[in-house]
């Protein structure tokens, strides 16, 4: 079976350097285990423990990368999950630990010591003090026309925002007409494997495709069964005049989860969370260099 994705042959600057080392052992390959895989459980998984719901907050200190977390309100329950809460904290703290790992990159964090990223509404005045804005299930997400407005001026000025986890044809139709109320007129366009995004550490060939780890534990396939087109997965953006991504969209794939789980189980480890991890530093270098 070929690999999803394999490192850039020539990493540019000392970053895609470090990268380049450090996540080479990640690469999904059939006949042996790999760096990662043997390294499953030594990480976060542990839910909702440590008190991570009850940091619901901006960190009052924001040195380094962090990630915020965009909370909505919704109209629909979209298959069962939790809204935007769905994959909140670990996902995104799981990434900022491997982000710290693999790169020379500063990660902000608490006083604790506990990575420390931020929870905001479109109308936060902290909106704009959050460099890489991230949220899940949105196929159900309503947003204000306060909130619209807020998000238009955001995204406009340089802001980057990636939506993740949500499935099927109509959760697609019903983001789309939010995303119309927001980014009137801008274009829809589907990423291959020409696009700098893809390739901006590692090479990716198509849209990388993983489950939740409860959907995956009762059915085995790689997709959840929430609607019409939900097996098939893409990757998505809305651009500006330039082409700068604006708005990232892994649709019919839970890319959180293959972060969030990764301390769960080891089968589950080896088969989805290198090939998140690995598009997940792509979009971070994709967006702090744009």
């Amino acid at each position: 079976m070929r690999t999803l994705f394999r490192p850039a042959s020539r990493p540019s600057g000392s970053l895609a350097g470090v990268l380049s080392g450090l996540l080479t052992g990640m690469i999904i390959t059939i006949s042996s285990a790999t760096p990662a895989e043997a390294q499953w459980g030594e990480f976060m998984g542990a839910g909702w423990a440590g008190g991570y719901h009850q940091r619901e907050m901006m960190p009052s200190m924001r040195e380094g990368f962090f990630g915020c977390w965009l909370a909505f309100n919704r109209v629909r329950n979209a298959g069962g999950k939790r809204g935007w809460e769905t994959d909140y904290p670990l996902a995104v703290r799981n990434f900022m630990w491997r982000l710290g790992e693999f790169t020379t990159a500063p990660i902000n964090t608490y006083e604790d010591g506990g990575f420390a990223d931020g929870v905001v509404l479109a109308t936060d005045e902290n909106l704009f003090g959050c460099p890489f804005l991230f949220t899940s299930d949105v196929g159900g997400a309503v947003f204000s026309d306060p909130e619209v407005e807020a998000l238009r001026a955001y995204l406009l000025k340089g802001g980057f925002l990636w939506v993740d986890d949500f499935w099927g044809d109509q959760s697609m139709q019903h983001w789309q007409e939010e995303l119309s109320r927001i980014l009137p007129g801008y274009s829809h366009i589907q990423l291959d494997k020409n696009h700098p995004l893809m390739s901006s550490f590692y090479f990716f060939e198509e849209a990388p495709q993983m489950p939740s780890f409860q959907a995956w534990r009762r059915s085995g396939l790689t997709y959840e069964s929430r609607g019409y087109g939900s097996d098939k997965p893409s990757i998505s953006a809305i651009v500006d005049d330039r082409g700068r991504v604006m708005v990232l969209m892994t649709h019919n794939t839970d890319i959180g989860d293959g972060m969030e789980r990764e301390g769960v189980d080891p089968t589950y480890f080896a088969l989805f969370s290198p090939k998140a991890y690995a598009l997940a530093v792509n979009i971070a270098l994709y967006s702090m260099t744009q």
